[in-house]
């Protein structure tokens, strides 16, 4: 993997990164949205009920230990997911089994379910599909339960 993202550096060096290569923490565009993902995510936990329902529900002392381990959690697995299997699109490209992508797929999001099916094959699609899955129905019943408990406090007791 590291002969593959190197020479894939040097064919085509990414503009703001400490040499050009993807093998760096020295990046000015990782930067720009480290802080970006930072402020959103903050946005994003303030201003949803369903984390404040959990706050609100919890034990102060269970509370700050569950929110920090949590949020240590949720970092690893997009970042080793979104690192691993990104750099592993780059490091395949060319390769027969990685499909070409184009611009649009890659705004997509398809270079890691690509890099997924190279490497696995369609087993490696199938686990992304599932993954997605699981992660669409999570996120979608924190939201229907957060919903519900709105409108049953707000709407039905008025």
């Amino acid at each position: 993997m590291h002969n593959l993202l190197t020479a894939a550096s040097a064919a085509s060096p990414v503009p703001g990164n400490a040499h050009g290569s993807y093998l760096t923490m020295h990046s000015k565009n990782g930067l720009i949205f480290g802080v970006i993902n930072l402020v959103g995510n903050f946005a994003t936990v303030f201003n949803d009920q369903a984390y404040w329902q959990r706050a609100i529900a919890s034990k102060p002392a269970s509370c700050v230990k569950a929110y920090l381990l949590g949020g240590v959690a949720w970092f690893a697995i997009p970042f080793t997911f979104a690192t691993t299997l990104g750099l592993a699109a780059v490091a395949l490209r060319g390769d027969p089994s990685m499909r070409i992508l184009t611009p649009a797929d890659i705004s997509a999001g398809l270079p890691a379910p690509a890099a997924a099916a190279a490497l696995m094959g369609k087993s490696g699609a199938a686990a992304m599909l599932v993954l997605l899955f699981l992660a669409v129905t999570s996120a979608t019943s924190a939201e229907l339960i957060a919903v519900s408990s709105i409108l049953t406090y707000d709407v039905y007791k008025v």
